[in-house]
């Protein structure tokens, strides 16, 4: 087990935002023989070739950075936090599990852990559970006593009990939340938006629970009993329902329009420059919307484009492929 530790001249009381891209990694050797500044030298050299040599407070400007860097009185090295040796000096404490329902926003979830699979190497087990009538399964209620899912319950590789980080010991449910989870504690960054974006970020993942999840739910639990009934007797009940049904389809019009006017170059992703959470959240949105014919592609070129690129990334096709269906117009009725 590693200390990881940064030590640099504060700015104000803050670390400078340079140093955020290194890591100086302290082993707990107090029996090893304190190495000579040669070659502590060669040890940050190896890293990011120098122009000058180190002595004192080693000068980091051939890295890019304005600030000092001190040196510690023990062995260490210097790593991009990006890099795949920083990645797998840390062992991964906690494996998650996703309890995952097909058919359900539980995707958005799944799709999450296939991207921190790629981006940072996480391991994650995955139970799959099949819809019955459309319902899920009364094994779900073993996980949680909701049986709603996903749920996201971890195992610890160490000595230490798992973390209760909502009301049960390593038991996770709402998948907004276990997004934010998996962004705390296994992202390192992937999804933290730039700081002038947070706000937006923050905003965008309340819309598309309160706003557009909520909007969509008052259709699906409408239309959804229809679609079980027999051909004849369920066109019948649409053409009675239509009235209410079409109110609700028209406050989805207002609602896809703000979200196209939010999208711009800058600003490709809801969560700002780069993907987020919120784009994760909004996600589940905007594949119901048009799984069930609620989106009006041409109308909305922006918001188009930006789902055809959510839906063309490698862990989005993977989740795809290990979900176990993703039928949103009939939920496998």
């Amino acid at each position: 087990m590693h200390d990881l530790t940064v030590v640099a001249q504060r700015s104000q009381g803050q670390l400078p935002k340079e140093v955020s891209k290194y890591i100086v990694i302290r082993p707990r050797l107090p029996s090893l023989p304190r190495p000579s500044q040669a070659t502590r030298s060669q040890q940050l050299e190896s890293w990011c070739p120098l122009q000058e040599p180190l002595s004192g407070d080693e000068s980091l400007r051939s890295m890019g950075c304005q600030h000092q860097l001190h040196l510690l009185p023990d062995i260490m090295t210097i790593e991009p936090r990006s890099s795949a040796a920083y990645l797998h000096k840390m062992p991964q404490t906690l494996i998650p599990t996703l309890h995952h329902l097909n058919h359900s926003t539980s995707h958005r979830c799944l799709w999450a852990l296939e991207e921190l699979k790629q981006a940072r190497n996480i391991e994650y087990k995955l139970v799959c559970y099949e819809r019955q009538t459309g319902q899920a399964p009364s094994e779900l209620k073993r996980v949680f006593p909701l049986g709603k899912s996903p749920i996201l319950t971890l195992e610890s590789t160490t000595d230490e009990p798992v973390p209760t980080v909502q009301v049960f010991p390593g038991v996770l449910t709402e998948g907004q939340l276990i997004l934010r989870f998996l962004s705390d504690e296994y992202g390192q960054g992937l999804w933290d938006p730039a700081k002038e974006d947070k706000n937006r970020d923050l905003f965008f993942q309340g819309f598309a629970v309160m706003t557009l999840a909520t909007s969509i739910n008052h259709l699906v639990i409408i239309e959804s009993p229809i679609s079980a009934l027999p051909v004849g007797l369920s066109s019948l009940v649409n053409l009675m329902v239509s009235p209410i049904t079409s109110i609700f389809k028209r406050g989805l019009t207002p609602i896809f329009e703000f979200l196209e006017d939010a999208l711009s170059q800058d600003k490709p992703f809801f969560s700002g420059s780069k993907l987020g959470l919120a784009d994760f959240d909004i996600s589940w949105g905007m594949d119901i919307t048009s799984q069930r014919g609620y989106f009006d592609a041409s109308k909305f070129p922006k918001l188009h484009a930006w789902h055809e690129k959510i839906k063309a990334r490698l862990s989005y096709r993977a989740a795809l492929e290990i979900g176990s269906g993703y039928d949103l117009k009939t939920f496998g009725l």
